[in-house]
């Protein structure tokens, strides 16, 4: 009996996010699958980059430049169940408030 090794429920999902961003969601999302024991539902969570060379003052070096600016791709196996969502979506917010304090106005004493 042979086993077939597509299996149709993993999924390929782009999550959008702040572009500068897509690392640290990247971090965020691996660090909860493993606080909440998930590795069996989400499999894999990347920030596409290619190889590109990048001349400055006449010297050529090579970088990694995102392909996707402003996602996150996330392999898994969409469920009913909520865990999953709740991960990503925690994950989100923690971004969304390290933005919202790096870009809070100095407060004014008057």
């Amino acid at each position: 009996m042979s086993k077939n090794r597509y299996d149709s429920t993993r999924q390929w999902y782009a999550i959008h996010t702040y572009s500068g961003y897509e690392e640290k969601v990247a971090e965020n999302i691996r660090q909860r699958i493993n606080a909440v024991d998930m590795a069996d539902k989400i499999f894999d969570v990347m920030v596409p980059k290619e190889k590109q060379i990048e001349i400055k003052n006449g010297k050529r070096k090579v970088v990694d430049k995102k392909i996707f600016q402003g996602y996150v791709l996330v392999e898994m196996k969409l469920t009913d169940e909520p865990g999953i969502l709740f991960v990503i979506l925690r994950a989100l917010l923690a971004l969304l408030v390290l933005a919202l304090n790096q870009h809070q106005s100095p407060k004014v004493k008057l």
